[in-house]
C-alpha cells in the first residue's frame, strides 16, 4: 500500500490571532515605540513555522516586560502545534538590532542558549553570530501594528481580513495606510 502523507493543520488563522494578541499586549507596555509583523506569517506561505515580530524600543526600557510577553506567546504558539514558536526582534530608537528576546525565564546555562552575554537580568538573547536581522526589516518591516498601522507589502486575504479587525478595534476611524505596493 503506497504512503500518503496526511494533510497538514492550518495553523495560520491562529498564529496570526497570536501576533495580533502580542502587539495589543506590547503596545500598553512603557517604552515600546513601534511594533512589526515580519517573516513567512505575511507571506502566502500556506504552512509558516512560526510568527515574527520586532520590538522598537526607547533607549533604558528594560527587556523583561516584554520578554515575558514573548515567552506566553511562544506558549500560545506551542499549543498550536507541530512545536511552533515566536521570534520577537529588539531594536532601540535608533534602529540597531539588539538581539531576540530570551526563551528562557530565567538564566542559567543551558547548551541551546545561544546567547553571548547571558545574565540574571538580561532577557535578551544576542545570538549575533548566528543571526542578524537585515535592515530593511528593520527600516521598513512589511507590516507595522502600532504606533500606526501601515502595509508595506501585498498580504495574503486571511492577514487582510485579520488586520482590518485589529485596525477597527485598535484604530477607528484610521485607515491603513499603504506604502510602495
Amino acid at each position: 500500500m503506497p504512503y500518503t502523507a496526511r494533510p497538514r493543520p492550518n495553523y495560520r488563522p491562529a498564529f496570526i490571532e497570536n501576533a495580533l494578541w502580542f502587539a495589543e499586549a506590547a503596545a500598553r507596555r512603557e517604552g515600546v515605540l513601534r511594533i512589526a509583523l515580519l517573516g513567512s506569517i505575511t507571506t502566502p506561505k500556506p504552512h509558516p513555522k512560526d510568527v515574527d515580530l520586532l520590538v522598537m524600543l526607547k533607549t533604558g526600557t528594560p527587556f523583561k516586560p516584554i520578554s515575558d510577553l514573548a515567552r506566553k506567546l511562544s506558549g500560545k504558539q506551542m499549543s498550536v502545534g507541530d512545536s511552533s514558536g515566536a521570534d520577537v526582534f529588539l531594536v532601540n530608537e535608533k534602529g540597531e538590532y539588539l538581539g531576540r528576546t530570551c526563551h528562557y525565564r530565567e538564566c542559567h546555562y543551558r547548551a541551546r542558549c545561544e546567547g553571548q552575554h547571558c545574565g540574571p537580568d538580561s532577557y535578551l538573547c544576542d545570538d549575533f553570530h548566528i543571526f542578524q536581522l537585515r535592515t530593511e526589516f528593520i527600516v521598513r518591516p512589511p507590516v507595522e501594528l502600532y504606533p500606526r498601522m501601515i502595509v508595506r507589502a501585498p498580504l495574503p486575504p486571511d492577514l487582510q481580513e485579520a488586520l482590518e479587525v485589529y485596525r477597527g478595534k485598535w484604530f477607528p476611524g484610521e485607515e491603513i495606510l499603504v506604502e510602495g505596493i
